[in-house]
């Protein structure tokens, strides 16, 4: 009797689970949920040509800006370097400060060029700086070309990556 009651105990239990198994095909959760719609017109993190060296043109539109830099009659010429400042601004718009980092992305990088992103005094602007709020980080750029740079028109780009 007691083997036959284990068995029947077993079958049941076997047939609980397959039933609720096969019960649940679908379940539907009710849960609040709360929608904030922001003006995002102006770019968290932006970038600008505002008050630009005069000899640097800055446009923007269709999601990228462009950049010109002066080249002089002929050019850039090899084995010398160039420092144009300010020629782009990052102004921080979030709520937050944001640590910045600039960086050449051109691939394959030109051969025999170096570009160096430099602050008021030159020096290097060095990954992660911090903008905080509602500051901009006036952007120089420094060019340096070696013997080695190969003539001829290099478009470059620019990523800002803001934490």
């Amino acid at each position: 009797m007691k083997r036959k009651s284990v068995g029947i105990a077993v079958v049941l239990a076997a047939l609980a689970v397959l039933v609720n198994v096969f019960a649940l095909k679908s379940a539907t959760v009710n849960n609040d949920l709360s929608l904030k719609i922001t003006n995002t017109t102006t770019s968290l993190i932006a970038i600008d040509g505002v008050g630009a060296d005069s000899d640097v043109t800055f446009s923007s539109g269709a999601g990228y800006a462009s950049i010109t830099l002066p080249t002089g009659a002929n050019g850039l010429q090899p084995n010398s370097s160039y420092t144009f400042y300010p020629v782009f601004n990052v102004k921080n718009n979030s709520g937050v400060s944001r640590d910045i980092t600039l960086s050449d992305t051109t691939s394959p990088a030109p051969a025999g060029v170096t570009l160096t992103f430099v602050d008021t005094n030159g020096n290097a602007i060095a990954p992660g700086t911090t903008v905080t709020t509602g500051s901009t980080l006036p952007v120089g750029i420094k060019i340096d070309l070696t013997t080695s740079a190969v003539i001829g028109t290099t478009p470059l780009t620019i990523a800002v990556d803001a934490q």
